[in-house]
């Protein structure tokens, strides 16, 4: 206790101990039984009248400069910051020298702790186990980093670098995990939400405005505030805007691309449409393994296909397949529906219901047409214009007695006799009357028939009245003047 009072004695009289060397030169040592007591050494302000921010005490570490100046390197400083009974607030602060002048790097208050508070050029580092770096302020930079000492940033902006081979953020709350994002500027703490809500995951924009997502620096999609989504679209107009950017030099571009990865036969992708709480509907599938082999399929009516394009660029209607020639085939019920009807919406209106056109010139070939709410013309391009080496028909009878006309029935259809002719016979007395060659057959050895227009032989067939008129009009001339006699 001598000693301790010798020590206090000579604490409060301004004494200086000085020593030569680089032992310990101040040593309590309590010797106390005691394990909760050990060595205690207390700065006491004692005043009559305390006051807020009154200084409590000070530690100053000194040294000479190199001009040998006595410098205060390092300073701790303690003080009241309030004293009111029961209220009582303390604040700690450490300053080291910078540059030659003294720097808060460290304070303490009852609400804070301040690093660098001077802003100086001063980092924070934290390490863990095995990162050097844990946790790293780069005051230059305004930077921070995780796991690195040089956070990567946008030189203009200053914010979070993080550097990990796992899990870079993990929040972890059992009323659903949430960070939020807001501008103080706005006057709104809403902002942008992400969240996990049970077992649901949230983005969301809680203020009134889009949300937008981009790469590359550049905007790919936004929804809009009433949820219209836009994809390469600031200003979608639907409830979805798909721009698919240009073209791949072919004149088109994929703007949405759905893909069935199966290899199951009938495997496709495709859209469903539907309302109300029907889960069926219309649809639209491409099915098949590849670009080159997926047929088209339109569905109705409880997911029954109704229309199919084929790879071959067929359009079916209920039908599934077919071996005909043709582009369009139409599979209905004679009975009970028509298979294609056209109408003509004004009433007493001619025109071409059907137009067949020369690719060359689209103002020739032929067509069905409407001559009146009651008439049907089927006419071909027989314009004086668009015809040459125009002669009168000779020997048309001696071509129509070459035709042979023939009674029959067709296979299919064995109850009823018609009249009509052979078409191969006839293509060697008329052959712009009759399509095809006799006996083909396609690749695959199914046949392919000829057809006629007996429309055709009506010239043949006027030509040959015409002669026959003239040679009744010539013998009764004859048989006039021999009568006459």
């Amino acid at each position: 206790m001598t000693r301790a009072r010798e020590l206090a004695d000579l604490l409060t009289g301004g004494q200086t101990i000085t020593t030569a060397d680089n032992t310990t030169q101040l040593t309590l040592t309590s010797t106390d039984a005691d394990a909760s007591v050990g060595p205690v050494l207390d700065l006491v302000r004692d005043s009559s009248s305390p006051a807020d921010n009154d200084l409590t005490g000070s530690l100053v570490f000194k040294a000479d400069d190199a001009a040998g100046n006595a410098t205060e390197f390092v300073k701790i400083l303690t003080q009241s910051q309030t004293v009111a009974n029961g209220s009582e607030d303390g604040r700690f602060q450490m300053s080291v020298m910078k540059g030659g002048t003294a720097r808060n790097v460290l304070d303490f208050t009852n609400t804070e702790v301040v690093f660098n508070e001077d802003q100086q050029s001063i980092d924070f580092r934290v390490e863990s186990d095995n990162n050097a770096n844990m946790l790293f302020v780069d005051a230059s930079a305004d930077a921070v980093g995780v796991g690195t000492n040089s956070p990567t940033l946008d030189s203009s902006l200053a914010g979070l670098s993080v550097s990990s081979d796992s899990t870079l953020l993990h929040i972890n709350d059992s009323d659903g995990a949430c960070l939020k994002l807001s501008d103080p500027a706005s006057g709104s703490n809403r902002g942008l939400g992400i969240a996990l809500q049970g077992t649901s995951a949230v983005i969301s924009n809680c203020e009134s405005g889009e949300l937008r997502f981009g790469t590359g620096n550049t905007e790919r999609m936004r929804i809009s505030s009433g949820g219209a989504i836009g994809i390469n679209e600031s200003s979608p107009s639907t409830f979805l805007h798909i721009d698919n950017g240009g073209s791949n030099g072919s004149g088109q571009a994929d703007a949405v691309r759905l893909h069935n990865p199966g290899t199951t036969a009938g495997d496709g992708a495709g859209i469903k449409f539907s309302a109300g709480s029907s889960t069926t509907g219309a649809a639209i599938f491409g099915i098949g393994q590849a670009l080159n082999s997926c047929n088209l399929i339109f569905r109705s009516g409880g997911d029954t296909e109704r229309m199919r394009l084929d790879t071959a660029g067929k359009l079916l209607i209920n039908e599934t397949s077919t071996n005909l020639p043709c582009k369009l085939h139409v599979n209905f019920n004679g009975s009970a529906e028509q298979g294609l009807v056209l109408e003509n919406s004004v009433n007493n209106s001619s025109g071409a219901a059907i137009r067949f056109v020369d690719h060359t010139d689209a103002h020739t070939g032929g067509g069905v047409y409407f001559s009146d709410s009651n008439n049907i013309n089927y006419a071909t391009s027989s314009d004086a214009r668009l015809k040459e080496n125009v002669a009168d028909m000779t020997g048309s009878i001696d071509r129509v007695k070459a035709l042979a006309p023939k009674r029959f029935n067709f296979i299919s259809n064995p109850d009823i006799t018609m009249d009509g002719f052979l078409a191969h016979e006839a293509q060697t007395v008329v052959p712009e009357a009759v399509n095809g060659t006799e006996n083909a057959v396609d690749d695959k050895d199914n046949p392919i028939y000829q057809a006629m227009d007996a429309g055709r032989l009506v010239p043949l067939l006027t030509g040959a009245l015409k002669e026959a008129i003239a040679k009744i009009e010539t013998l009764e001339t004859k048989v006039a003047a021999l009568e006459a006699e």
